[in-house]
């Protein structure tokens, strides 16, 4: 079996990894083909395939492909991989799927579609099983795929350090899903920090902005605690990063996701510790004046992923819709809920932006300051120059 999938830009390495787990599998061979591999300025990411670099070769395998795996923008009328026409494949059977890693406003903004066209696209869908599937009631629901698992290379000592790598400079408040609360959350770290020092904690804090994917896991992996999200709901790759080195992770997930990716793992939920933001101070002092329990939860993390994430089984899941998906190349997956009905949309969404909503006025006050949009204006044009 031979899958290609197809991306504008590296998605977090998300279809790199889906391919190098594939990989693991006998008898499949998969291909990641990426548009722009720069696509997150110095952020680089591995690659497999670069459109403008190894087309020859990418029209060749597509000859002898089984099945085409496009992510995010790639839709039948993508035309970024021309001569490759997407509608025309799809028209003859060509089996495909689409896989959402963006919540559908993301994806019609940067489209420029409506949420209609998109919900149209006739491609059976796959979902990431966080906060993105309760917008895809037609998808199928996959997990993220991890495949280092780098053992924390922190050792035991009276120094507990703490690692953020916010992917966005958003403030808490500003986005419901693509922000990480950067500001909220940076600041409550540095003041925990102080406070726990004057305390005699010892305590270290590395926010890693900005940073090669490469060094990020390694600086992730010298931690004894990784933040991500706990603002929106739903943890994300950094979590699962943090997990499969044996690192504490602390985010917040809201039912939904921990129902949703249950489903994937045997009625179990990754050992995260589900902190909102309003909570963090509590929680990391918590850990901070118990250092025992901190070895007993990082091992208790690395275990679980060893045994529930292993990147041979989440292959394996993706394997299974391939299967499904060759055999009938037009039939769509089953609708997990009605989008129509006002209790089902209460149930999947509403009521987690309510609650969302709720707890703004727990978090600290906004204040970005002028230097920061300064530095975001700057960081802009220096990107659209080509110089970040």
């Amino acid at each position: 079996m031979l899958i290609l999938h197809f991306c504008l830009t590296p998605l977090a390495a998300a279809p790199y990894r889906i391919c190098e787990a594939l990989n693991m599998l006998e008898g499949v061979t998969a291909r990641s083909i990426v548009l722009d591999a720069q696509g997150y300025s110095k952020l680089s990411f591995p690659s497999d395939l670069i459109w403008s670099e190894h087309k020859a070769e990418i029209l060749a395998l597509l000859e002898k492909a089984d099945l085409l795996h496009l992510h995010n923008f790639v839709g039948l009328d993508c035309d970024k991989f021309t001569p490759i026409d997407f509608q025309a494949l799809w028209d003859k059977d060509m089996p495909m799927v689409r896989h959402f890693h963006s919540n559908p406003d993301s994806i019609c903004s940067y489209l420029k579609i409506t949420r209609q066209q998109l919900d149209d696209c006739p491609i059976p869908k796959l979902v990431l099983c966080q906060f993105q599937e309760r917008y895809y009631p037609t998808a199928k629901t996959i997990p993220n795929v991890v495949t280092n698992f780098t053992r924390s290379t922190s050792e035991p000592s009276d120094t507990i350090r703490i690692g953020y790598s916010p992917s966005n400079f958003r403030t808490a408040r500003e986005k419901r899903w693509d922000t990480k609360g950067y500001h909220e959350t940076k600041r409550l770290l540095i003041n925990f920090m102080h406070k726990a020092n004057r305390q005699g904690l010892n305590v270290e804090l590395d926010i890693m902005e900005r940073v090669a994917f490469d060094e990020c896991l390694k600086r992730k992996a010298a931690c004894d605690i990784v933040i991500d999200d706990l603002v929106t709901g739903s943890y994300h790759m950094s979590a699962l990063e943090g997990l499969a080195s044996g690192t504490i992770v602390l985010t917040f997930a809201d039912n939904r996701v921990i129902a949703e990716t249950m489903k994937l793992t045997q009625g179990q939920f990754p050992p995260i510790i589900n902190t909102k933001l309003e909570e963090l101070q509590n929680v990391l002092f918590h850990l901070a004046k118990n250092r025992a329990l901190i070895s007993h939860i990082k091992q208790a993390t690395y275990d679980w992923m060893q045994t529930y994430w292993q990147p041979k089984e989440r292959a394996q899941q993706f394997v299974v819709i391939y299967q499904q998906v060759i055999a009938d190349p037009k039939a769509q997956f089953p609708l997990r809920y009605d989008p129509q009905s006002t209790s089902d949309l209460w149930f999947a969404i509403d009521q987690y932006d309510v609650a969302w909503k709720a707890r703004h006025k727990f978090w600290p006050t906004q204040n970005t300051g002028i230097v920061f949009k300064l530095k975001r204006k700057i960081y802009r044009v220096l990107k659209i120059l080509g110089l970040k």
